[in-house]
């Protein structure tokens, strides 16, 4: 409803395309749009890459499954590009999906958890994640099928 309402009073405007490039320009933003167009704004610019299909410009750093999602070791680590961690929806272990927020949020501990780890960190304070159910690296519980 705030979308409609502010769309009507011209104050968003929607454009089908995507941004090439942003700098300064005098007082205001210049944006260069895949589109070929470019557009001037008053305001900065947010980088919202939202929620697309994909891994974007990392895609090539990431082996795929045979159903086509990016394959990972048990530590959501790129298996082509060690190193490289993968969080969000595009996460699969198997057949179990981490494509809603709060199953792909319990797993950022656990990549710190690793992280910290590889690095000779003290990891001990991402206990209290765990006590909070945000962490998961015992992947036996996430078998509920999400709608999504």
């Amino acid at each position: 409803m705030r979308l409609k309402e502010t769309l009507a009073a011209g104050r968003l405007t929607l454009v089908d395309a995507n941004a090439t490039g942003i700098k300064r320009d005098g007082d205001g933003w210049a944006v260069g749009l895949s589109n070929g167009r470019r557009i001037r704004t008053d305001s900065r610019p947010i980088a919202a890459t939202g929620y697309g299909p994909g891994l974007g410009v990392a895609g090539h750093l990431f082996a795929l499954r045979d159903d086509g999602w990016p394959e990972l070791d048990e530590d959501d680590q790129s298996t082509a590009t060690p190193g490289l961690f993968l969080a969000g929806p595009a996460v699969r272990h198997g057949n179990l999906k981490f494509c809603f927020v709060y199953k792909f949020r319990q797993r950022f501990a656990h990549i710190a958890r690793v992280i910290g780890e590889r690095a000779g960190k003290d990891t001990s304070k991402l206990g209290a994640w765990r006590e909070a159910g945000m962490l998961t690296d015992d992947l036996s519980c996430c078998g509920v099928e999400c709608a999504c």
